[in-house]
């Protein structure tokens, strides 16, 4: 039987499993925000760590960046 690494890298696959899923979360919580303007403010996150070697910590990055830009405009 194959030893799993659990330590490996992310790779595209699954970083882009963990940002779909940031975008469900804030999706739910920003309800009035349409998903594609979210997605957007998503991607444009994620376009800040374009040459970022390491990646796995960039869907928590990127959830905690949206959530500082959305949370002043769900109050208005």
């Amino acid at each position: 039987m194959d030893h799993v690494d659990e330590t490996r890298a992310m790779d595209h696959v699954d970083e882009t499993r963990a940002l779909e899923s940031v975008i469900d979360r804030l999706a739910q919580q920003y309800a009035p925000i349409p998903r594609a303007e979210i997605a957007a403010i998503v991607r444009h996150e994620v376009d800040k760590f374009s040459g970022a070697p390491i990646r796995d910590h960039i869907p928590a990055l990127v959830e905690h960046a949206v959530h500082e830009v959305l949370a002043p405009i769900s109050l208005v």
